[in-house]
Formats: C-alpha cells, structure tokens, sequence
C-alpha cells in the first residue's frame, strides 16, 4: 500500500520560478539556503530548465509551516517571480531515497576537486536500477 508523503511525516513540494538570470538566481539560491534548515527545511537543490518557469526547487520539510518558510525564503532572495508550488501527494519510489540515479564521472571528479565528503563511498554510473532495468530506459 502506497502512503501519502504527509503520511510519512514530511511535506515535499517542487517550487516552480521565472528569473530573468536563472543561472546566477539558482546559483545564488542554493548558497543561501542549501545548507540552512535544518531538519525544518532542506532545499535539495535548484535546476534551471527550458521552461517558462525556468527554475525547479526541490523542498522537503518538516510541517506546512516549515514548507512556507523554506517558500518565503525563496521569495525573499528577490531574485525570483512567478512562483507556484506544487504538493507532493506521494512519492514512488518509497521511502523517497530509495530513489534511482546516475553521478556521472564529471560529477564525480567535481564532487573530488571540491573536497566534498559526504561519508559514503559513491561511484560514477547507475545507482540502484536507473533508468531502469532496461538499459534504454
């Protein structure tokens, strides 16, 4: 049985957002409030896409108010418009880090060349089944 992501005792949201510099706001974003939060709000991270909403921010907090804050916060960079928010209702996989994935050898050697230490032994290619069990996704 498939449990709503409330249900597991987060709130995840995508925000959605227009820059007029999308590179610069998503830069400038994540080094602002990626490492804020706490166990409140974790900004995962922030994609520029080809989209009219050309930003993507992945949020999982703690309770609707942490999620507002997390939004407000996004807001308040002022370097953002046009925000909508999109409630995650449920999540596959489940739990969410279970997911599948890919680190690509350049991410891996970037990952090297900034000294990052995130504890675990991580290697270039699919992590888990991604994208699929058939290697054409």
């Amino acid at each position: 049985m498939m449990q709503h992501a409330e249900e597991q005792g987060r709130v995840r949201a995508w925000v959605l957002a227009r820059a007029d510099e999308p590179e610069a706001a998503a830069t400038h974003l994540y080094e602002e409030l990626g490492h804020e939060g706490g166990d409140d709000f974790v900004v995962v991270r922030a994609d520029v896409v080809e989209y009219h909403h050309n930003l993507v921010i992945p949020v999982d907090a703690a309770t609707k108010e942490d999620l507002q804050e997390a939004i407000d916060r996004i807001v308040n960079l002022e370097m953002v418009e046009e925000v909508e928010i999109l409630r995650v209702r449920m999540h596959v996989a489940n739990p969410p880090h279970i997911a599948n994935g890919y680190i690509s050898h350049a991410e891996l050697a970037a990952q090297h060349e900034q000294r990052i230490d995130i504890g675990e032994y991580i290697r270039a290619g699919r992590q888990g089944a991604s994208p699929g069990h058939n290697p054409w996704g």
